[in-house]
């Protein structure tokens, strides 16, 4: 008798370590699926703001999703920035080029949200002088994610800069004289400037245990 019981705890301890590894396995596989969808996503927005396409650019973000940007001075909605960032393009620059590395996501304990930080290189080719100079920024994404049927979407972004080129700046101090951009830009503002130590968003947004 003791050892048919003895049998059947084993039994069942290994039923249930089987199905933790199953789970583990699982999980594994679909955080591996969502990183690869969320850079997919985030590659597709630069696709949009580089072919100035707002259809595209609002692509990865929820329908109410808001972005806090370093030279605008509010909170914009996705929906009002992909119009407004596309024709502030279009108007200042000859071509952009926009590549994004170094991802880093963290995913909630039941699956249901996300946060990432992206590193992004900008390069805005304008006219100066009659000469075309690269306004290069660099900067990263620091987004929060919400998982909708199996897909994430972007429902709130922060762009961090980390350098910004001089040039950028005068491009954005012309813009603001300009009656034909709708949303004119500022300089950006502090507190969407990188820093090297720990008061950098990054600790904050994604390791406030290091922080």
């Amino acid at each position: 008798m003791e050892k048919k019981i003895l049998v059947g705890a084993f039994a069942t301890a290994g039923f249930i370590a089987v199905i933790r590894l199953y789970r583990e396995l699982r999980r594994s596989v679909d955080e591996s699926k969502a990183r690869l969808q969320m850079m997919e996503f985030a590659s597709l927005y630069t696709r949009g703001i580089d072919r100035l396409d707002p259809v595209l650019v609002k692509k990865p973000f929820t329908e109410d999703a808001t972005m806090d940007i370093p030279n605008l001075d509010r909170l914009e909605p996705v929906a009002a920035f992909a119009v407004g960032c596309t024709g502030f393009l279009r108007h200042s620059l000859v071509c952009s080029m926009h590549n994004v590395s170094n991802g880093h996501v963290s995913f909630s304990t039941d699956f249901r949200s996300a946060k990432s930080e992206m590193y992004f290189i900008a390069n805005h080719f304008k006219k100066i002088d009659d000469k075309v100079v690269n306004a290069t920024v660099y900067g990263r994404y620091c987004d929060t994610w919400v998982n909708k049927n199996g897909t994430f979407y972007i429902c709130k972004r922060k762009i961090v800069y980390d350098f910004q080129d001089q040039s950028w700046n005068k491009a954005v101090k012309q813009a603001q004289a300009d009656d034909n951009i709708k949303s004119k830009p500022v300089e950006a503002r502090l507190s969407n400037m990188g820093a090297r130590d720990k008061s950098d968003i990054l600790y904050e947004h994604l390791f406030p245990e290091f922080k």
